[in-house]
């Protein structure tokens, strides 16, 4: 049994030329190349394949049989091959694709819209989820992280950065004031997220305030309608900032930008599909050198 398809093509095409030489020319290389694969070919099976002389090639019996069977798998090999190609040209099938709750919606899903308008026989399965799925697992061919990244054999592509500020309406700040550091926080009513640490470039501060909520649109919200402080990312806070309805306060301890993740399984190529989406959401991304 050989152990690869090392000759096979070189013997095939010798056959069918009856020559080296011709075979040579045809698979654009010395004729003594293609004479060194027959042999190892012939070494591997334990078998000659031709009976050789100064003008002509001739198939033993064996040879004969190897031929007969070799260039029917060298058809098929040639037609997966082919498929493949098709395949991975081609812009259809689905796309399973998981992203943070809030991140998702407000980033990733008008991407995924403005993709789908475009490539019409793609399907993609948006999973807006904060749990960390198995990718592997639940047969998801790309997720959107962010921030820093745990130790994985994922295989992972930066997309971009977001960073935190901390902001608050002008009303908010003219009828309480605003911190002049870090450590007046705790005289502010500071809207919280998840947790009760805001970061900064010194590390975590703890807040406290009279709202907390883990969707950060209503954060957003009760910061415009001139509730308390609010640490968000950039692409939140964006058009609030331009239209004056908040402004940023304490920019000298800001953290240092975050990472936007794409990550996908190391066990498999991504497909076609999901490089072009991959394309895609680097030029559209906040924070990407690509995005407008």
């Amino acid at each position: 049994m050989i152990s690869n398809w090392v000759g096979v093509t070189e013997f095939i095409c010798s056959v069918e030329n009856q020559s080296f030489t011709k075979a040579a020319k045809r698979l654009n290389t010395s004729t003594a190349q293609i004479s060194r694969k027959v042999k190892h070919l012939e070494a591997e099976l334990s078998t000659q394949l031709f009976y050789r002389s100064t003008r002509l090639l001739t198939l033993t019996e064996e040879g004969k049989i190897y031929y007969q069977y070799s260039k029917k798998a060298n058809t098929e090999l040639l037609n997966a091959q082919s498929m493949l190609s098709q395949y991975q040209s081609s812009a259809e099938g689905s796309i399973r694709i998981t992203a943070p709750t809030t991140y998702g919606d407000q980033i990733i899903a008008p991407i995924v819209n403005d993709f789908l308008l475009k490539y019409e026989q793609i399907k993609i399965d948006l999973i807006l989820t904060n749990q960390r799925v198995n990718l592997i697992e639940d047969g998801i061919d790309l997720a959107v992280r962010l921030g820093n990244l745990e130790d994985s054999s994922l295989i992972c592509k930066k997309l971009g950065t977001r960073k935190k500020s901390v902001c608050v309406s002008p009303e908010y700040a003219n009828k309480y004031g605003i911190p002049k550091d870090l450590e007046e926080l705790k005289n502010f009513n500071c809207i919280n997220g998840l947790t009760d640490y805001w970061s900064f470039k010194t590390g975590k501060v703890k807040v406290s305030g009279r709202l907390r909520c883990n969707n950060s649109m209503a954060v957003l919200k009760a910061g415009v309608q001139h509730l308390g402080l609010i640490q968000l990312p950039d692409y939140h806070l964006k058009e609030h900032l331009k239209n004056n309805s908040l402004i940023q306060i304490l920019t000298e301890y800001e953290a240092e930008k975050e990472g936007v993740w794409a990550l996908y399984p190391n066990t498999r190529q991504p497909s076609y599909n999901v490089k072009l989406f991959l394309d895609c959401l680097i030029k559209r991304i906040p924070g990407s050198v690509f995005s407008v």
